[in-house]
């Protein structure tokens, strides 16, 4: 997708478990372009005592057009504009794409998936077993903490680094690791707002989180279900070799829990819990979202091959792999 990067970040709340999603589509740089008078490539003479001077043109210049010459043209108009095409700037287009997923019935998951994510949720005493282990991971802060930091807004960028592709390179992956990116928070936010479990550092304030702990509630993990449906999407579009773990000579079954995609969604979740931002069952109930909601996103991009214009996301992500 040309354009403006869609994970450019939120600056704001140093904390902030993926927000810039949203708000990044929502306050993406805009080009502006004035256009003065600017002076002519030669000078010229007007009537007989005056000197030669630059005649000021606007745009277009006047010396070159007039309306009996009319106005140039860029290309042939095309007769289609395909749905979500390259014109398209991934901030928006991932919106776009959100907009078709929560069409879907049941997108959120509320139907099949409360009695589960109920069941994942500690009780007290798991609780306090979950907050022993936080003040133990408080002592790899200082070794994780850039990466941890880097992650809070550039989850797809950390799955780039391994398969060594962006929006310019790969843009059909890229609208699809956004939008996997997008469902995720907006998923994760839904189910914050119907368990409104407080963040760890309320309850024992020797965690001491490095930065600022986002306002919103703490379960699921937003990072966690993001990342986990990143590998997924991604996954799906995968050269076998892209994504399986290395177990030679035995094929491997997709999605591969040991494959890098898998891996490094794990580590996003992981460094979350290491700035005491997160419980471990906040990450286990993200991934769990995240394993149900592929299904979801799959059938919104099925959808699609039905549109007017169609269009095959899927395939034409594949294709940028072969």
């Amino acid at each position: 997708m040309s354009g403006v990067v869609g994970n450019s970040g939120n600056s704001g709340n140093s904390g902030n478990s993926g927000n810039s999603d949203v708000i990044t589509a929502l306050t993406a740089p805009v080009v502006v372009r004035p256009s003065g008078v600017s002076p002519a490539l030669t000078k010229q003479t007007v009537g007989i005592v005056m000197e030669p001077t630059f005649r000021g043109n606007g745009w277009p210049p006047s010396d070159v057009l007039s309306k009996a010459i009319g106005d140039w043209t860029n290309a042939p108009a095309p007769t289609v504009s395909r749905y979500l095409d390259r014109g398209w700037e991934l901030p928006f287009a991932r919106l776009v794409l959100f907009s078709q997923i929560a069409t879907i019935s049941d997108w959120n998951l509320k139907t099949s998936e409360a009695t589960a994510l109920t069941g994942l949720l500690p009780n007290t005493a798991g609780t306090a077993t979950e907050l022993l282990e936080l003040a133990e991971l408080t002592d790899y802060r200082r070794d994780v903490l850039d990466e941890a930091l880097a992650q809070r807004n550039n989850i797809v960028g950390w799955f780039a680094g391994i398969l060594s592709f962006n929006e310019i390179t790969h843009p059909w992956t890229s609208l699809l690791a956004a939008a996997g990116e997008t469902y995720g928070l907006f998923l994760a936010m839904y189910w914050k707002a119907e368990f409104q479990r407080p963040r760890p550092s309320r309850l024992s304030p020797r965690l001491l989180p490095p930065i600022d702990v986002p306002g919103h509630l703490s379960y699921p993990s937003g990072h966690s279900t993001q990342a986990h449906l990143v590998a997924y999407v991604l996954d799906a579009v995968m050269p076998d070799a892209a994504r399986q773990s290395i177990k030679a000579g035995v094929p491997q079954a997709r999605p591969d829990p040991q494959s890098p995609l898998f891996r490094m969604a794990e580590r996003i979740a992981r460094n979350r819990e290491v700035l005491g931002l997160h419980y471990p069952s906040d990450s286990a109930a993200g991934k769990h979202l995240a394993s149900k909601a592929i299904t979801k996103l799959t059938a919104a991009l099925t959808a699609l091959q039905t549109h007017t214009p169609p269009i095959d996301l899927l395939a034409l992500a594949k294709g940028e792999w072969l």
